[in-house]
């Protein structure tokens, strides 16, 4: 059954022809209204709904039993049915009053069956009738979730914004100042800011912000002309300046006018620092390339001033004044070959070979070779703070680098002073910044040469790893000193840090990767006693034919405490040294052996490890009519039979020979290392 809305009920449920005249203009005029109304009276007897309703409501009909009419109890029922949040409160919106008058108060979004949203909202008249407003609310609901919708963008918006790795500044460039409205964390990070400070500034303080004037143009530039920027600026963040990149935007609305400045901050300090490094490393290749062939042709002429001049000096007469100046003309060859000599170690760029070394023994064992270097004006001190500190590195390379800081930091102090080394354990957090950022690892050890000099400016300490670079008087420095530090320390997987000031001492600190491993070396005992000699470190490669010598030789290098290596013939040590990843340090070696002798060997294995030294033994003369194979005249050379004394003092003389790579053989000269004929031991 329809129940139709325009049914009215008056008192009795009759009508009265002169207010039903009235109600009907009433009922008329109503159904113009641009919003639904349903009104029911005390009772809770309907009593007009106008157009509007029922067509915002077109379903209400349906709650109705059938048969009866609408009541206010069926319309809560259909409300409570349709509301789109379910709510349980919506039954009891029916209250009684003291009085006991019906109260009626509340507002509720139903859904009808197309699916459109309704807003109802109940009003208690004073005369105990209550009427329902119905609006259309799936336009504003439609609205609602738009605004919604924006805000939740904004929101997420505002939170990427804020988690960004660069730092973001927003400025209102329609308000006069442009107020900086928004600012993330990594801005107030970047510059350590308050929030809540930044944004009492406008767009013009940013520079202050910052810390950098140097910005100011170009903030002001974007203002006044509109037009997007990019800048790069660096501020001073304690010890070490800090770079970053500042791109400016100008958001402009409908009409073209400003609306907002946008900048954004991204440091650049650590690609600042990489392009500083590939720099270095590009210019002391390209020197090093220059060096290297620069030296090669100048120890030729030296050569040939050095023989002609002791060529010269024989046919003059002892003490006269020529021979003086014969003299004076070889040391100063002697000076250009040290020099170049120190050119060719620059221009190698080889790896260094390594060993585990307890820094702290080794430096305690340097003091009493530098101590010589130091003038007596100079209070010189070493200090181990904690023992047990190994690391992997080049026993000659730390030498070499210990020597040319001392001597530097001796040259810095004229007039006397206080020169330190300091070796102590160094914990990753603990490292300076740019050496952080260089060096992999979590423990380093710390070597510090420092010095109550001169001290020097940060444009100086910018420069004094470039080759040839010196503060020194002409004639009392190369430049190549902290040139040759600054590789071999480089090589050896470690960083430098320099700090200091003009008129306040300088300190170089050398950072090392702390390792677990066992100390390489350490030989001990009496060359007197060769019994008490260890070579512990030591590795030996022993080729030899007769199994029997073979196994006593071995023996002996065992009891030495030598690491050993052994192979039948030569083709087979090459396989045995191919397979080995550690450093061979000497290849003893039979000269007579099937398939390939010796000194062949010798030759091929030192193009492979140019770092290793070479012993020959045998039962034959190494030279002469009687020997199957001629043996170099300045190699080491021990005759058959091998006794225990004989090899240990022979291993000992050659393990601390002066190696040919601190002799000037220039790298495309690789040759085996034969200890010169002053060290054989017959």
């Amino acid at each position: 059954m329809s129940f139709s809305f325009r049914k009215i009920l008056s008192f009795g449920g009759k009508v009265a022809d002169g207010r039903g005249s009235v109600q009907q203009a009433l009922e008329d005029a109503l159904d113009h209204y641009s919003f639904g109304q349903i009104l029911f009276d005390k009772g809770g007897r309907f009593l007009f709904a106008n157009r509007v309703a029922r067509e915002l409501l077109p379903d209400l009909d349906a709650k109705k039993p059938e048969g009866s009419y609408l009541t206010l109890s069926h319309f809560i029922d259909y409300l409570y049915d349709h509301s789109v949040d379910c709510d349980e409160s919506l039954k009891n919106a029916l209250g009684q009053t003291e009085n006991g008058d019906a109260q009626v108060t509340f507002r509720e979004v139903v859904s009808v069956a197309s699916g459109a949203l309704r807003l109802v909202e109940a009003k208690a008249s004073g005369d105990g009738n209550t009427l329902f407003v119905v609006v259309d609310f799936s336009r504003d609901k439609a609205r609602e979730d738009h605004l919604l919708s924006l805000n939740k963008n904004n929101f997420r918006l505002q939170k990427a914004m804020q988690s960004a790795t660069n730092g973001i500044v927003v400025a209102d460039a329609k308000v006069v100042g442009a107020p900086i409205i928004f600012a993330n964390s990594s801005f107030c990070g970047f510059f350590n800011l308050n929030y809540q400070a930044v944004l009492r500034c406008g767009w013009g303080d940013l520079s202050n912000l910052v810390g950098n004037d140097s910005i100011t143009e170009h903030l002001l530039g974007a203002s006044i002309t509109k037009n997007d920027g990019e800048i790069e600026f660096s501020v001073r963040s304690r010890a070490f300046w800090r770079w970053f990149s500042l791109k400016i935007s100008v958001i402009q609305d409908g009409r073209g006018r400003p609306d907002l400045f946008v900048g954004v901050f991204s440091e650049t300090t650590e690609l600042k620092n990489r392009e500083a490094e590939a720099y270095q490393a590009q210019k002391l290749e390209a020197l090093g390339k220059l060096a290297g062939g620069v030296a090669h042709d100048f120890n030729n002429i030296l050569s040939i001033i050095d023989g002609f001049s002791m060529m010269a000096a024989k046919k003059v007469e002892k003490e006269s004044e020529a021979e003086q100046y014969l003299q004076r003309i070889q040391a100063a060859a002697k000076r250009g070959a040290a020099l170049t000599g120190k050119m060719l170690t620059f221009s190698r760029h080889k790896v260094v070979s390594r060993s585990v070394l307890d820094l702290g023994e080794f430096i305690e064992g340097q003091k009493i070779l530098l101590a010589p270097l130091v003038n007596a004006s100079v209070r010189f001190s070493v200090t181990v703070v904690d023992r047990n500190l190994r690391v992997a590195a080049s026993e000659n390379s730390l030498a070499q680098v210990l020597m040319n800081l001392v001597v530097n930091a001796r040259d810095a102090m004229p007039d006397g002073g206080s020169l330190t080394i300091e070796v102590s354990g160094c914990p990753r957090e603990a490292l300076p910044e740019r050496v952080r950022k260089q060096l992999d690892g979590s423990a380093f050890v710390e070597l510090r040469v420092s010095d109550t000099g001169e001290g020097m400016d940060q444009k100086i300490i910018e420069r004094i790893f470039d080759p040839f670079f010196t503060t020194k008087p002409q004639g009392k420095g190369t430049g190549l000193g902290l040139s040759i530090v600054y590789g071999l320390v480089s090589e050896m997987g470690g960083a430098l840090h320099v700090d200091s000031r003009k008129g306040e001492g300088a300190s170089f600190a050398l950072y090392l990767p702390r390792t677990k491993a066992e100390v390489s070396r350490k030989i001990t005992g009496d060359v007197s006693d060769p019994s008490t000699l260890k070579l512990r470190g030591v590795t030996v490669l022993v080729a030899e034919d007769e199994p029997e010598l073979r196994e006593i030789v071995c023996e002996m290098l065992v009891q030495m405490e030598a690491t050993v290596l052994q192979a039948s013939n030569g083709n087979e040590a090459l396989l045995v040294q191919d397979d080995y990843d550690g450093d061979i340090d000497i290849l003893l070696s039979d000269v007579v052996m099937p398939e390939m002798n010796g000194v062949k060997l010798a030759g091929l294995l030192c193009s492979l490890r140019p770092d290793t030294k070479v012993i020959f033994m045998s039962g034959y003369p190494n030279s002469g009519d009687m020997a199957p194979v001629e043996v170099p005249d300045d190699a080491v050379f021990m005759p058959k039979p091998i006794d225990y004394e004989r090899l240990a003092r022979t291993l000992h003389s050659v393990i601390h020979s002066t190696s040919s790579e601190e002799g000037g053989v220039a790298e495309e000269e690789v040759k085996p290392h034969w200890v010169s004929t002053s060290d054989r031991v017959h």
